[in-house]
C-alpha cells in the first residue's frame, strides 16, 4: 500500500517548482521568440513588397497660360503681375 502511494506522488507535477524553472528558462532564452518574430515579420514584408501589384494609376497634367485681360496695357502685352504669377506657379506645381 505504501509503495502504491509513492508511485502516485511521483507522477504529479508540482507547479510551484515548475514556474521558477520556466522563469529562468525564459530569462535565458528571451531572445529566441524576439528573433523568430523579427525574421517572420521581415519575411512577410519582403513577400508583400515583391508581390505588390498596383491596382490604380493616376496622372495629372496642367497648363499655366498668361492671357490678355482687362489689366493689359495699351500695347496689348499682359501685365507683369500675371506673367510673374504664372512663372511662379509653373515652378512650384511640380513639387506638389
Amino acid at each position: 500500500m505504501e509503495e502504491h502511494k509513492l508511485d502516485q506522488e511521483e507522477g504529479r507535477i508540482d507547479l510551484y517548482r515548475l514556474l521558477p524553472e520556466l522563469g529562468r528558462a525564459l530569462r535565458r532564452l528571451f531572445w529566441v521568440p524576439l528573433l523568430l518574430a523579427l525574421l517572420g515579420a521581415t519575411a512577410m514584408g519582403v513577400r508583400a513588397w515583391r508581390s505588390y501589384v498596383p491596382r490604380y494609376h493616376s496622372e495629372a497634367t496642367f497648363t499655366i497660360e498668361t492671357s490678355a485681360s482687362a489689366l493689359s496695357d495699351m500695347a496689348g502685352s499682359g501685365s507683369y503681375y500675371d506673367k510673374a504669377t504664372a512663372e511662379q506657379l509653373a515652378k512650384t506645381f511640380p513639387y506638389l
